[in-house]
């Protein structure tokens, strides 16, 4: 048990010991492509939050019935509409 608890408080130390703040990208990940990601979704959001306080009725005019690409189930959940209404 004493072995165990010394290597516990050893590991405390390192956990700690870390340096904090902004962390470097790391090699291999492109910083350019991870931005461009946080822009399209932060994009999403505001969008979500301006669509749903439109009113229903208008909300399902927008959905495309055959829309090749997105599925119904997708569109809904995107306008929050329920999808009982489109069966």
């Amino acid at each position: 048990m004493a072995t165990w608890k010394r290597e516990a408080q050893d590991g405390l130390k390192a956990l700690f010991e870390r340096r904090r703040g902004r962390r470097r990208v790391e090699d291999g990940t492109d910083a350019e492509a991870l931005y461009g990601q946080i822009g399209r979704l932060q994009v999403r959001v505001e969008w979500l939050k301006k669509v749903r306080t439109e009113p229903v009725p208008v909300r399902w005019g927008w959905i495309e019935p055959d829309h090749p690409a997105v599925s119904l189930v997708a569109r809904c959940d995107l306008l929050g509409l329920t999808q009982r209404r489109a069966a």
